[in-house]
């Protein structure tokens, strides 16, 4: 989750506003979590949030893009730094 939060919330990481950023990060846990069918419905029975909120967040544009190369960029840093030290 840690990592996540600081893919959005870096410089050149996907800008969103903080509520929108738990959103989506409750979202991508529930799709983890979630046996089987994973749909709005399940997310608001198994989830903090109604179901609407759900759908809302869903609809907003998120620049997965941005938020994907940051993560990336931050992996490969971390595995080559941890490859050179040993």
């Amino acid at each position: 989750m840690k990592l996540c939060k600081a893919a959005f919330s870096a410089e050149d990481g996907a800008k969103l506003s903080k509520s929108i950023q738990t959103n989506v990060m409750e979202m991508l846990f529930l799709l983890m979590v979630i046996p089987r069918i994973c749909n709005f419905t399940q997310m608001g029975r198994y989830g903090k949030r109604g179901e609407q909120c759900y759908r809302q967040t869903a609809e907003r544009s998120v620049n997965w893009l941005e938020m994907n190369m940051w993560l990336s960029a931050f992996a490969f840093k971390y595995y080559r730094t941890t490859i050179i030290s040993h």
